[in-house]
């Protein structure tokens, strides 16, 4: 089946910042409002209509407002699709760069791909999407995709 897997749009949040990493409570910025906006056209390339496509949708509130201004109304949350605190942000961004993915993030991408949500659709966060290429060999070029990039998989 093929999916589509959306990485947040941008926040205050600092990848850099250790104290805001995997911030729960870190909205979209006026930046990510539009980045999430401009979604719809992305999507529709894809032959997506999101007011007519259910979406899966990290439970982080970053992710769900990606999914609302993106135009989706059937949004339901899955806890599998939730950032990955690895503890240490500067290790996670450094092996990100050598195209490694942390073991705690692996282990994740194994459990959502032997359980995969229903939607076609999932907004998550740059290191599940990460994870999730890596393990199905998706290793050409950056592993992690811009803030609102989608990222078309088939499992």
């Amino acid at each position: 089946m093929t999916y589509y897997l959306i990485r947040h749009g941008k926040t205050d949040a600092s990848d850099f910042d250790r104290a805001k990493y995997g911030a729960q409570g870190a909205p979209l910025n006026d930046i990510g409002i539009l980045q999430a906006e401009r979604l719809r056209n992305d999507l529709a390339k894809h032959g997506i209509i999101p007011a007519d496509t259910e979406v899966a949708s990290s439970e982080l509130l970053r992710a769900v407002q990606t999914a609302q201004q993106a135009g989706f109304v059937h949004i339901n949350t899955n806890a599998l699709l939730n950032e990955i605190n690895t503890g240490d942000i500067q290790t996670t961004i450094k092996l990100l760069l050598e195209g490694k993915v942390p073991n705690l993030a692996l282990e994740r991408a194994e459990a959502i791909l032997n359980n995969p949500p229903k939607a076609k659709v999932w907004v998550t966060h740059g290191l599940v999407i990460a994870a999730v290429r890596y393990v199905l060999g998706m290793t050409e070029g950056a592993l992690e995709p811009e803030n609102c990039g989608i990222v078309k998989i088939n499992i």
